[in-house]
């Protein structure tokens, strides 16, 4: 049973979670707090996984172009490209006993990383002789396409998310008869139980490549992968992975550590993007540190003379947001219908747009008008 000081530390703690007034703390602080909080009440639960959050990338979109032109042609020699794979993002820890392995989402309810390990028994069982180690990957599954009746999926993401997160004995069967989950290794934290976070970028991927070395002498050796990598010709490699239906490239910086708040400065995606016109139609309120504000645009299309909303996209900077919102909090009148451009990767079957931002240069079109977004 809690004490009475357990107990009023995590009502605390979960009040300003979900306040969004943080003070001095990091929404990703409180929450590890929060976590902490439910593994002490949970005393009879076996050892939990260290919960670690992965490093994220920021996008190139957001550099200013004389910028990311100096890093697509790496002319100081501190970039490294990486094809940047449609996979579901994953933590692999590597113990003694038993493996164990996690996501980069948390759990609504008890706010820690949601666990997996359980539907990958191949990666769970795989015995090694790197006790300690913890791995930043992605794991994809080998076919794009499942269609068996109950599970109908397209794309790679999809169908790796939806065997992944089905339960265990269903994500084994799907796997049996559709293929085994692969783990691709991007980075890694720990190396035989020593903290290696604070290397450079450059020192830890040799480690990468001892670990895979060593996992390629077990019996998941196929599904145990790199990513393809590349310290020049950062063009022709991303032509070349777009070109095979491929996101585009991650540039990861030689020099730089491993960071796991906010996102790195160290890292970035290079993704293909297609470009539609839509028009504003809407907002969703902002939270947490932009409480009181908008939060996301909501963009549509006219199809058969009627409205479709097809995105929700960040609005972009705190300047620009506070522009945007009335004293009310709500979005102002005149951007009701204005027409703006969206870079987006693809569309899904739900006719939305996957990963839709808005461009980063002129998104908003003075020469169109609503009537002229009838493309989708």
């Amino acid at each position: 049973m809690k004490s009475l000081n357990d107990l009023l530390h995590e009502t605390q703690v979960l009040k300003l979670v979900k306040s969004g007034v943080h003070g001095r703390y990091t929404k990703e602080m409180l929450m590890d707090m929060l976590a902490a909080c439910y593994r002490k009440r949970d005393v009879d639960r076996p050892e939990l996984i260290p919960q670690h959050p992965v490093m994220l990338a920021r996008n190139v979109k957001d550099l200013k172009p004389n910028i990311f032109e100096g890093m697509r042609k790496n002319e100081n020699g501190i970039w490294i490209a990486e094809e940047k794979l449609d996979e579901m993002r994953a933590k692999w820890h590597l113990g003694g006993f038993t493996n164990r392995i996690d996501s980069r989402n948390r759990s609504d309810v008890t706010y820690e990383y949601a666990d997996k390990t359980n539907s990958l028994p191949h990666l769970r069982d795989l015995p090694h002789e790197l006790d300690g180690t913890l791995l930043d990957g992605g794991l994809c599954m080998p076919i794009k396409t499942i269609n068996d009746g109950k599970t109908q999926t397209t794309g790679w993401l999809t169908t790796t998310t939806a065997v992944v997160n089905s339960k265990p004995q269903r994500a084994i069967e799907l796997q049996k008869r559709w293929g085994w989950c692969r783990y691709f290794i991007y980075d890694i934290l720990f190396y035989c139980g020593s903290d290696v976070r604070a290397l450079k970028y450059e020192e830890r991927y040799k480690l990468v490549k001892d670990v895979w070395q060593q996992l390629q002498e077990t019996s998941q050796a196929k599904r145990i992968q790199l990513p393809i990598h590349e310290k020049g010709a950062f063009e022709k490699l991303y032509k070349d992975v777009v070109a095979c239906g491929g996101e585009g490239l991650m540039f990861k910086r030689l020099d730089w550590p491993y960071e796991q708040r906010g996102r790195s400065k160290g890292s970035f995606k290079w993704k293909k993007y297609k470009e539609l016109d839509g028009f504003i139609t809407g907002y969703v309120p902002g939270k947490n540190e932009f409480s009181g504000l908008v939060g996301s645009l909501l963009i549509s299309v006219l199809q058969d003379d009627q409205k479709m909303e097809v995105a929700a996209v960040q609005p972009g900077d705190l300047g620009f947001r506070n522009r945007i919102t009335d004293p009310a909090g709500e979005l102002k009148d005149e951007y009701y219908g204005k027409v703006v451009r969206i870079h987006y990767l693809c569309k899904t079957k739900n006719k939305r747009l996957r990963h839709a931002v808005l461009a980063p240069e002129q998104a908003f079109r003075t020469d169109k008008t609503l009537y002229d977004c009838t493309e989708f």
